[in-house]
């Protein structure tokens, strides 16, 4: 079984709509004093998934990449 669940990141909050990629991953703000986030830190799980990942992938013939449609 594969699921594939599509999504659009900051819905709703137009400065994350208008800029999703900062406002990936970010902690609870204040939405009436609405700031730009702070980027995610550099060792997030998501980087450290893809660092280990990205090895494997390169070697593997059966391997196709997921994309958003």
């Amino acid at each position: 079984m594969f699921l594939h669940i599509v999504t659009q990141k900051g819905k709703g909050l137009k400065p994350a709509e208008e800029n999703p990629g900062e406002f990936h991953s970010v902690s609870a703000f204040d939405l009436d004093h609405l700031t730009n986030p702070e980027m995610s830190p550099k060792d997030s799980f998501s980087n450290r998934f893809g660092n280990k990942l990205a090895p494997w992938a390169r070697k593997c013939l059966t391997c196709a990449p997921l994309r958003q449609l």
